[in-house]
């Protein structure tokens, strides 16, 4: 059972440097409460640590693909890329 409910754990957990990475360039206030949000978010909590729910993976992934796609960086461009 820990080797199930582990990865939504350590991803619930990174989610929360993602978040305070992305707000923190527009304000460090907004990046320190909604990151603290996410930290003690009971819901998050209870998901994955004990029903092992998967969501978190899925919503780290769409948070981390919007946000190289704001920056312009979707994937490694090649030399023959325009």
């Amino acid at each position: 059972m820990l080797v199930l409910k582990i990865v939504p754990v350590i991803i619930d957990t990174l989610m929360i440097p993602l978040i305070w990475y992305i707000f923190n360039k527009r304000s460090p206030k907004t990046a320190i409460f909604v990151a603290s949000l996410w930290a003690v978010n009971v819901s998050g909590i209870i998901n994955s640590s004990l029903w092992g729910q998967t969501d978190t993976i899925m919503a780290f992934i769409l948070i981390l693909s919007f946000y190289f796609l704001e920056n312009d960086k979707p994937g490694k461009k090649t030399k023959n890329s325009p």
